[in-house]
């Protein structure tokens, strides 16, 4: 079995990985095995920028037995100036260690359709295809109808008003 480290963040850094204290946090355990890294992150909606993540990228190059798990089942939806989110595995040297997951649920408010997808090297597919096939059947076909809807009939313009809406719901207290 395995044992999570919690790589601790703070309101300084934006709750956003820090570089140095990713490093030393790899250092102290070089057992490590796995990086789960949420961007956009929820609950903040912190977007880790791509200065930030190519730093971190670098600080992965030391430790290469570490595979990420990129959640960036929020990337379309970013409340920042630019509205951008990169993908890490779009970062050099980082595709061939990077399995990022995602869905439609977030972006497209589709949550009770359970409709997910993973894009990874094939070595890391196939060994997911493998359990996947023993834990759950597949997403009904209602849900993959309403997927392909998603992806061919909405307009990006709704996915911008989308976002719109959220920011400036995500600034009301009670």
């Amino acid at each position: 079995g395995a044992s999570p480290v919690i790589l601790e963040t703070s309101v300084d850094d934006g709750y956003l990985i820090n570089p140095d204290a990713l490093d030393k946090c790899l250092e102290e355990h070089p057992k490590a095995k796995v990086l789960m890294l949420c961007n956009p992150s929820n609950p903040t909606g912190g977007v880790h920028s791509t200065e930030l993540l190519t730093q971190i990228a670098e600080v992965l190059e030391k430790y290469p037995n570490v595979v990420i798990l990129a959640d960036e089942i929020y990337e379309r939806l970013v409340y920042t100036d630019d509205g951008q989110c990169t993908s890490f595995a779009s970062l050099p040297g980082m595709f061939s260690r990077t399995i990022t997951i995602n869905g439609f649920s977030k972006s497209h408010a589709m949550t009770g359709f359970r409709l997910g997808y993973l894009a990874a090297p094939e070595r890391f597919a196939k060994a997911t295809s493998v359990l996947q096939g023993q834990i759950t059947s597949c997403a009904s076909s209602v849900s993959q109808a309403a997927g392909v809807s998603a992806l061919n009939d909405v307009d990006d313009s709704w996915l911008q008003n989308k976002v719109v809406n959220l920011k400036e719901k995500s600034g009301y207290e009670l």
